[in-house]
């Protein structure tokens, strides 16, 4: 088996409500918090695929992302589409509650600070082969 399936209540004595029911106290600060989930999803190489105020629960003012069953790998061909699709959602929810934004400067950073991010992954794996590659030296000179 390589896929599972577990479901938890998310709130405390309640379930917490949708965005659609229950708007941020903070928009500006919801809609950052937003942001940066949609961007950790996609360096961890999914997008939603299907996101909306329907799908955001409010937990104590904190967004969370459910309802995964439209969600891609970042390797599928679509996955920018439904990215943006997922951004332009949110953006608009959003511009409602008086939160200025531009759906494609939030495409760009996410874009941006992904291939960093990936950039910042791959100098770290080459400093560990490195390393390792100078601690088999050292040992192999020591057996001489």
């Amino acid at each position: 088996m390589h896929n599972i399936l577990i479901e938890e209540m998310i709130g405390k004595d309640e379930p917490a409500n949708t965005l659609k029911d229950q708007d941020p106290k903070n928009p500006q600060d919801f809609f950052n918090q937003t942001v940066e989930q949609i961007e950790q999803l996609y360096q961890a190489g999914l997008v939603h695929g299907d996101l909306s105020a329907f799908n955001i629960l409010n937990n104590e003012e904190k967004p969370v992302l459910i309802d995964f069953s439209q969600s891609t790998l970042t390797t599928t061909p679509n996955c920018k589409d439904l990215l943006r699709r997922d951004i332009e959602n949110v953006c608009k929810y959003f511009k409602k509650h008086g939160v200025n934004n531009d759906p494609q400067e939030v495409y760009d950073k996410i874009m941006v600070d992904s291939l960093n991010h990936q950039k910042e992954r791959e100098v770290k794996r080459k400093m560990e082969d490195t390393k390792e590659q100078v601690k088999e030296k050292m040992k192999d000179a020591e057996q001489k």
